[in-house]
């Protein structure tokens, strides 16, 4: 676990768990009820059905569109990684400005 970028404070966390379970997961965040940006571990699951706000990682949702496009040559795939390659020059035109301007700007 760890803070943003643009978070006040830098922390990170290793939570060391025996396995995947959710359980794990759960133990950790506790009462918790932020926002948390992740991959589709299925042990978030009870926590995002418990309030806490599941954020998707772009990074891996950019790998399903480069997987599909790399092995199927898929045209659409390709459009995706523009779009999100699009995105990604936003975030480091606006990684300097203040919070409300880069979401103006977002």
């Amino acid at each position: 676990y760890a803070t943003t970028a643009f978070a006040g404070i830098s922390a990170v966390v290793y939570d060391f768990s025996p396995g995947r379970s959710g359980e794990y997961a759960r133990n950790f965040l506790g009462d918790w009820k932020g926002k948390l940006v992740c991959d589709d571990y299925g042990g978030y699951k009870a926590s995002f059905a418990l309030g806490v706000t599941e954020i998707g990682c772009m990074t891996h949702a950019r790998r399903k569109f480069y997987d599909l496009h790399v092995t199927k040559k898929s045209v659409l795939a390709e459009q995706a990684l523009r779009y999100i390659a699009a995105l990604y020059e936003v975030e480091r035109e606006v990684r300097d400005l203040e919070p409300d301007v880069r979401r103006r700007i977002r």
